[in-house]
């Protein structure tokens, strides 16, 4: 996964998560020149030297690789040769490849779609803090939150239109194998507050779209005290032997979405399957 920007929690899959940084550190982390931005700066070989020094080490693992008997070694070394082979991709679409943000989400957006559509890879975060950059944490003055909204649909809807008319690595549509979520770690609380603002609520939705789903549909429901209701899973309708949906009921849709046994990954929560086709 690459992280544009926003939070990003990957506990034990930190070695899967890539964050480009604030100012497109990934380039500069990619080329070695990150070397030359610290407190104490370091400065790399010459590029001839550099492609040697990487040769070598191409040469080196894959000896070593063939050479591996135990399986823990040759896995990581696998890892190793997949990593310096992915290297070398990236630094030679790194002159076409935008790998910083813009600043802007509409802009941020289409580096995700370049990111889905050469293939360099299958998931990217970024987070939104609003039109105004205050965010959504709105405890007063709850309306500016309108021109927040306004701006996040609208670049939805360019990246929906990017997708549907760019291929990704298989040949299809963008659209048809991508899946957008939009989604926030928390509410806000249904009652206005004396500074016409909302305090902070624990209910949440998300939104999805995008290929492999069975779209049109609102899942669940809302009690009078504005708490989910239970869900069945199965029609996604409001049901009262349904289950109280958490985030973990959205992590094993999205890998079943993927063809991902969700068990397999430590949920024992069941996916929305009114969302499977």
């Amino acid at each position: 996964m690459v992280a544009l920007s926003g939070p990003w929690f990957a506990r034990t899959h930190a070695a899967a998560v890539v964050p480009v940084g604030e100012r497109g550190q990934l380039a500069s982390l990619l080329d070695g020149s990150a070397l030359t931005e610290v407190d104490l700066p370091v400065v790399g070989p010459d590029p001839s030297v550099q492609d040697l020094l990487d040769s070598f080490v191409m040469d080196r693992t894959r000896d070593r690789l063939e050479a591996a008997s135990d399986t823990q070694v040759r896995t990581v070394l696998e890892a190793a040769n997949e990593a310096q082979l992915r290297r070398m991709e990236l630094l030679a679409e790194s002159d076409s490849l935008r790998l910083g943000r813009t600043g802007v989400l509409a802009g941020d957006l289409d580096r995700a779609v370049e990111l889905l559509e050469t293939g360099l890879s299958r998931c990217v975060r970024l987070g939104y803090l609003g039109f105004d950059g205050t965010g959504f944490d709105t405890h007063s003055l709850n309306f500016r939150q309108s021109a927040s909204f306004q701006e996040l649909f609208a670049a939805l809807d360019g990246v929906l239109t990017a997708l549907s008319s760019r291929a990704g690595p298989s040949g299809s549509s963008l659209l048809s194998e991508t899946v957008v979520v939009v989604t926030s770690e928390m509410g806000r609380h249904p009652q206005i507050n004396g500074r016409e603002g909302r305090e902070h609520w624990t209910w949440t939705a998300a939104m999805l779209c995008g290929g492999g789903l069975v779209g049109g549909q609102t899942l669940g429901g809302w009690t009078s005290d504005m708490t989910g209701q239970p869900v069945d899973l199965a029609t996604g309708f409001a049901s009262e032997g349904g289950e109280t949906l958490n985030a973990r009921h959205l992590g094993a849709t999205l890998l079943a979405l993927g063809d991902v046994d969700p068990s397999a990954a430590g949920l024992s929560e069941r996916p929305l399957s009114a969302l499977l086709p």
